[in-house]
């Protein structure tokens, strides 16, 4: 009997051991990293997944890495991807020798799709350098088909009928600038979305990208589908080829409603006088994400009298758009800084003269004030002549895969 209680604690302990070492020791003291290693078919492994206000020094001393071989891994990642630039939130994998426990190799996601490996090259018996490359990252990949009709939200039913909630969102970015899913959405409009299952070592890691969709909006039927050209050019294109992405988004944010539109007579309750507003006012609750509503590069971040905290970003052709009234701006945010359609700039708030949480957002052509909901946004780019026959055939195998879904 006391054998055999002896044998549970060993296990309990071993059992303790190992998820101490999942949870990446940082409760543990005193420890080699060779305790929390994993087994694999030639080498052990540790993976550490980047904490918010991680350093690539962090992130070392927390894995137990001696400060020369820390130092030689930066070094070398600079050829690829360095490691002073970690995003919380992504795994990073060392592999050990198992008989020496040499650090063989460090593998870190620096995206969805994209990974840097460091590897450590032996050049003779007493020399050796880590060498670092930029490698996709290998998926197993199968489709997935869905469809719903919308009897209260987009979200609820896609939801509903089984859609991840990313594809949900993706969904909604591709179809952005030809529907406004803020208000134009109604019952008994209906979708149809294939996408990509995706596992990683036998492991589900989510869905991939949205390969075709076709969304009916108060009977008229919107389609896209992902095509990537011999160019190597991947981008969503509508069923006549035209590339559905626009220089702007039609709003900078999923908001309640439109609580002050463009006009050049507006009565300012908080001045109690007439005036001009030529922005449009979109409330949502204080914290919401704004983003940036086309690439730009950002000409101003700070306080801007009754604007409160403001931000103003320089696009091409002449335009420019700002922001205000804003709670937060994103982490990272200045001047100077190049910024992406749709990416995060700031959180909406009521700073400056305002009188309830909303965004203040202003649009200029050329430095005169216009109405964004005005603005008249053209197809995009059209499809090469030469490309048209291989994007036919490849819409037509999709074509039948959506009208497959039962």
């Amino acid at each position: 009997m006391k054998r055999f209680q002896t044998i549970v604690i060993f296990i309990l302990i071993t059992v303790a051991v190992y998820v101490a070492g999942a949870r990446f020791f940082r409760s543990v003291s005193g420890s080699s990293i060779s305790d929390f290693l994993s087994p694999k078919d030639n080498f052990t492994s540790v993976v550490y997944t980047v904490e918010e206000g991680d350093t690539w020094g962090t992130v070392s001393k927390n894995l137990r890495l001696s400060s020369e071989v820390g130092s030689a891994l930066l070094a070398a990642s600079e050829e690829a991807h360095s490691l002073a630039d970690l995003r919380a939130g992504n795994p990073l994998e060392l592999r050990f020798d198992k008989k020496t426990n040499e650090l063989l190799e460090l593998r870190y996601d620096i995206n969805d799709s994209d990974l840097l490996i460091i590897r450590k090259n032996k050049i003779d018996d007493n020399t050796s350098e880590f060498v670092a490359s930029n490698e996709k990252i290998k998926y197993n990949i199968t489709l997935a088909a869905r469809r719903g009709v919308i009897d209260n939200s987009l979200f609820e039913t896609a939801v509903a009928a089984g859609v991840p909630e990313g594809i949900i969102l993706d969904m909604a970015w591709i179809f952005s600038w030809d529907i406004d899913f803020n208000t134009a959405i109604r019952t008994g409009d209906s979708f149809r979305v294939i996408y990509e299952e995706r596992t990683r070592d036998g492991k589900s890691v989510g869905p991939g990208r949205v390969l075709a969709a076709q969304f009916v909006n108060d009977g008229k039927e919107f389609s896209a589908f992902y095509y990537v050209d011999p160019d190597g050019d991947g981008q969503y294109r509508g069923a006549d080829g035209s590339e559905l992405k626009r220089q702007f988004l039609r709003a900078p944010l999923d908001y309640r409603r439109i609580s002050s539109g463009y006009t050049t007579k507006r009565y300012v309750k908080v001045l109690r006088y007439f005036g001009s507003h030529r922005a449009i006012d979109y409330a949502a609750a204080i914290g919401t994400p704004v983003s940036a509503t086309a690439d730009g590069t950002v000409t101003f971040v700070g306080w801007k009298n009754q604007h409160g905290k403001h931000i103003e970003i320089k696009h091409g052709n002449g335009y420019a758009t700002g922001y205000s009234h804003l709670s937060a701006y994103a982490k990272g945010l200045r001047v100077g800084k190049k910024v992406k359609q749709n990416e995060i700039i700031g959180f909406v708030g009521s700073t400056g003269l305002s009188t309830g949480a909303h965004l203040h957002y202003e649009m200029r052509k050329n430095g005169t004030l216009i109405n964004p909901l005005r603005l008249d946004l053209p197809p995009g780019k059209p499809l090469k002549d030469e490309y048209r026959s291989d994007f036919e055939a490849k819409k037509a195998k999709l074509l039948t895969l959506l009208k497959s879904i039962k």
